[in-house]
């Protein structure tokens, strides 16, 4: 967001998160706030209880509430020229204010629910129809395009996610820190199941045993303490880190410190981390059903389609190999070039500039 306001694009903010789970820190009432950034930017933000939303009743009360928010945006600011929206949820309410106000949205989709089809009936129909009538739909990956194309009459888009390359680029200036020579390897993501970060901790026990190697591990989740006790019990302690969460600037600084992103997660229509980690120059190993066709030979591995300990092994292993024979700070900086140019804000600037060109002409 920050980026796409630095080029001379008034955007704005509009941000309904309505959740059962406020009802738990003892919220009663919604909470508004809009806030100004750098730029003059406004962003409304809503935050609050709200009932499940399982159902097709649950669902549109959350679409009702949600878009009497952003109405209260356009009274005090006006109309926008579009609505860019995100998953099918904020097309749906896109769709509700287009049909009001004829604002024309797009929407970038990017639910794993799609693919792997957790996605509930009563929203997945809902969604479809908002999704159809969107001037643009955008999918982050090819995977994700193949999952949606048949089940929309509109013509399905790929457009990465973009990347602050500011933030995330090579340095190679980075001080090795204690004189520490261990080739480093870091994942990063929420703690949950589907990440699979456990597989990683047994490669690495693995690994150890003939390669000076260090593993940090950034992210939180539930299964946190499960993965810690498993780093000790494998005698791991000393050369595993947990970090917590952290901010997108500490992230990236971690990164920059690291030579390989490990990134074994079993489905994600993206892969946010894998693009990052490519702009800031790490060699990446990633499973292979997700989107990450952005990798090429050059810049990482995809690890066997089973998803298997040992091909985790197999590709680190190579990887490890690789960093040892080439000159690192060179490789380095030809993948974060690589990584850099296919993940900018232009392609975004350009398809704001041609969809309001077109509405334009229409009106």
């Amino acid at each position: 967001m920050r980026l796409l306001r630095g080029e001379e694009l008034n955007i704005d903010l509009v941000y309904a998160d309505l959740n059962i789970a406020y009802l738990k820190k003892g919220w009663i009432y919604n909470r508004e706030k809009v806030e100004v950034d750098e730029y003059g930017n406004k962003n409304y933000l809503l935050t609050g209880p709200f009932y499940p939303k399982n159902n097709s009743i649950g669902i549109n009360a959350l679409i009702n509430r949600s878009s009497r928010w952003v109405r209260s945006y356009i009274e005090k600011e006006g109309l926008p020229d579009i609505i860019h929206t995100h998953t099918y949820l904020g097309a749906m309410v896109a769709n509700k204010l287009k049909k009001s106000r004829s604002i024309p949205y797009l929407v970038t989709e990017h639910y794993t629910g799609w693919m792997d089809r957790s996605i509930r009936a009563s929203h997945k129909k809902m969604g479809i129809k908002a999704l159809n009538e969107a001037v643009r739909v955008l999918a982050v990956s090819e995977a994700l395009k193949q999952t949606l194309q048949p089940l929309l009459k509109q013509e399905v888009e790929v457009l990465p996610n973009f990347i602050d390359t500011s933030l995330f680029s090579h340095q190679p200036k980075i001080k090795i820190e204690d004189g520490d020579r261990s080739i480093k390897i870091i994942s990063v993501g929420d703690l949950i199941v589907r990440k699979r970060i456990d597989l990683g901790i047994k490669a690495i026990k693995q690994l150890s045993k003939s390669n000076s190697i260090k593993y940090t591990i950034v992210g939180d989740g539930n299964e946190r303490s499960q993965l810690e006790q498993l780093t000790k019990s494998l005698g791991l302690a000393s050369i595993i880190t947990f970090t917590g969460k952290l901010e997108k600037e500490e992230v990236a600084r971690q990164m920059k410190k690291n030579d390989i992103l490990l990134h074994c997660s079993k489905l994600e229509t993206f892969g946010l981390v894998v693009a990052e980690a490519l702009c800031c120059g790490l060699f990446v190993i990633s499973s292979p059903n997700q989107g990450v066709n952005m990798m090429k030979a050059s810049t990482g591995l995809l690890i066997s389609q089973d998803h298997s300990l040992d091909s985790i092994i197999r590709g680190l292993q190579k990887s490890l190999d690789l960093i040892r024979k080439v000159k690192v700070c060179k490789m380095k900086n030809e993948m974060s070039i690589q990584g850099c140019a296919s993940f900018g804000v232009e392609p975004y600037i350009n398809m704001y500039n041609k969809i309001l060109s077109i509405d334009a002409r229409r009106s």
